[in-house]
């Protein structure tokens, strides 16, 4: 019979739904009493715990997150504070006025972009002073000076052009001098020179990797020289002079994504040479 009623056409079992809500009748009445009774019997897991146990949890979600971007915002101040301890360690090399300022916008793009600092005339900032990051990172030179902002030029970005630096080496009082150019990557490659060691004749010196790279760069400031350029990265040899050396040199930090940096404003309007 049910086989049959399957196949029939549904306007001629429309009589089948009558018996379908008579039968809702009789067991609605029933049905939350029973519903109840099988859960006394037999409980529901709770997967998501009470109201009560949600309002706590989500009240620990929060705190959480409170306390997470309270301790973001100590590793800000921190560096901002090793920043300025750094700038006043230096202060002795050049008379300088140390201006903490904020990135409002960076490019991705790493081989041309400036960097907008919030910080401009207004605040004493000129042109050409020194921006440097975390740990005495040198960023770069202030391009463009406006009222309330300035531009920052990356020493990675391909604008700024070469630099003149030395690789310092191992042993104490060694180096080999640079002149290192805008990879368009991030980094900076250039050659180093060919140098004898006068202790041992016969031995060259030689860049490694690791090797911390520092300016010394006479068109830049006086309070810049000495300034943390980067690391040598990889050292490759030079297809233009056999034996000789190319290092690849990454600064320490990501220049293009720095929130925070250091205008080192020269007191005496020294601003080093025409770049």
């Amino acid at each position: 019979m049910l086989l049959v009623l399957a196949l029939l056409p549904v306007r001629w079992t429309g009589w089948v739904g009558l018996l379908g809500d008579f039968a809702e009748l009789v067991v609605s009445p029933i049905a939350n009493p029973m519903r109840a009774m099988a859960g006394w019997i037999r409980p529901a897991r709770v997967s998501g715990g009470s109201a009560e146990v949600e309002q706590y949890r989500e009240q620990v979600e929060r705190l959480t997150a409170q306390v997470n971007r309270v301790e973001a915002e100590n590793v800000r101040l921190r560096e901002l504070i090793k920043m300025l301890q750094g700038g006043m360690a230096m202060a002795s090399a050049a008379p300088t006025r140390d201006l903490a300022v904020s990135v409002v916008s960076a490019s991705s793009d790493l081989s041309s972009r400036l960097l907008r600092v919030r910080g401009g005339r207004r605040q004493g900032v000129e042109a050409g002073s020194v921006a440097v990051g975390v740990g005495l990172q040198l960023v770069g030179r202030v391009a463009e000076v406006e009222a309330l902002t300035s531009l920052v030029r990356p020493i990675t970005a391909r604008e700024a052009g070469p630099i003149r630096a030395r690789v310092m080496l191992s042993e104490a009082g060694l180096w080999l001098d640079s002149t290192l150019t805008p990879d368009g990557e991030g980094g900076l490659r250039g050659p180093v020179e060919y140098r004898m060691q006068a202790q041992a004749p016969g031995r060259v010196l030689e860049a490694a990797p690791g090797q911390v790279v520092r300016l010394d760069d006479p068109t830049w400031p006086e309070g810049a020289q000495m300034l943390l350029v980067g690391q040598v990265e990889r050292v490759e040899p030079n297809p233009r002079a056999p034996g000789r050396q190319i290092v690849v040199v990454r600064p320490t930090l990501e220049l293009h994504r720095v929130s925070e940096l250091i205008l080192r404003v020269p007191l005496g309007g020294e601003t080093g040479g025409p770049r």
